[in-house]
């Protein structure tokens, strides 16, 4: 009786997938009613009932549209309604919550192969270094052989990857305190002062650019564009740099001149510049997002032969080395 209960009293929320409806339904000319009837199916129809039902005694649509809103919406939702109409504002917190999750998975894939390869390409050695390398020192001792050169190269090698060792786990442990929320704008400050924050740079201000393009492609205006994404409370970073370019737009500075920056990509300011000339902004947008994938593809190409490099040559080199070993009884017995 207690997982009956449960089970009723456990929130139910419209589907992504009808959320995605209903938009491309009132784009089509049909009210917010209408949508719900259309897709109406066994699964949705009660929600649906209690939805129509808060509406017609005459509350808000934005406030029981929370009620029942998927929660990868919401806090998007949230920020855009203060601004925007029903519509405009789930359709812009799908755009953008779909546009956030294609990102990481194209980002996360490119980088998950590299960075595997370096750590057990490293492990590897390291567990060569402890295990096996004694081993074989002690079998080429069978052979009364001067093995001082080969116990130093262990020993410099021992401390090489302890030093690498510390060093990645520090680089690991300021990368996971620098990413939680409360500390992302902090980490891109402090980055963006270096002239290796250049890729990172890239990537945040393409996430700006394209949160900034969904907002002009609704009919925002480049203000109403900026309140947007000032109020983007999942995305610290972003509504750092809107903060900033509202500042710098309330001073009486001209648009491209709010976007030059440090914090922001040379590359924007450029586009943006161009645009006031051409007072085609959306498309110049667009075409910044285009050649910006092209140079993020560039480096993490350059990233990934890096590290192909930096893999197989320790591969190889340990090969060689055990190698010589191993020759080494075969030399001594060709000398007899």
């Amino acid at each position: 009786m207690d997982l009956f209960t449960k089970k009723a009293q456990k929130k139910i929320y419209i589907s992504k997938l009808d959320c995605e409806a209903i938009v491309s339904l009132m784009n089509n000319g049909f009210t917010f009613i209408d949508s719900c009837n259309l897709i109406e199916n066994n699964q949705n129809k009660n929600m649906f009932k209690t939805i129509k039902s808060k509406l017609e005694i005459g509350e808000e649509i934005s406030e029981v549209f929370l009620e029942f809103c998927p929660l990868e919406y919401k806090s998007y939702f949230i920020s855009f309604i203060k601004f925007l109409p029903f519509k405009n504002s789930l359709s812009l917190a799908i755009s953008i919550y779909n546009e956030s999750k294609n990102q990481r998975k194209i980002y996360l894939k490119k980088m998950v192969y590299p960075v595997l390869m370096l750590i057990c390409t490293i492990v590897g050695i390291y567990v060569f270094i402890l295990i096996a390398f004694p081993v074989l020192i002690s079998l080429m001792k069978e052979f009364n052989n001067d093995l001082n050169h080969i116990i130093k190269i262990q020993k410099i090698s021992y401390i090489l990857l302890n030093i690498l060792f510390v060093f990645i786990s520090l680089i690991l442990l300021l990368i996971l305190f620098y990413i939680q929320k409360n500390n992302k704008v902090k980490g891109y400050k402090l980055i963006s002062k270096f002239k290796i924050s250049r890729l990172i740079k890239l990537l945040v201000c393409n996430d700006f650019a394209r949160f900034y393009e969904q907002c002009l492609s609704i009919g925002c205006s480049t203000l109403e564009s900026i309140n947007i994404l000032k109020s983007l409370n999942e995305k610290p970073v972003i509504v750092f740099l809107a903060d900033k370019i509202d500042k710098a737009l309330l001073k009486g500075e001209p648009m491209e001149k709010a976007f030059k920056s440090i914090y922001f990509d040379k590359g924007l300011y450029r586009f943006l510049n161009i645009s006031m000339y051409i007072s085609n902004m959306d498309e110049m947008i667009k075409g910044y997002i285009k050649v910006n994938e092209i140079k993020i593809n560039k480096f993490y190409n350059i990233f990934l032969y890096s590290i192909q490099i930096i893999t197989y040559s320790s591969i190889s080199l340990v090969l060689v080395f055990v190698y010589q070993i191993l020759m080494m009884p075969l030399n001594i017995i060709s000398n007899l």
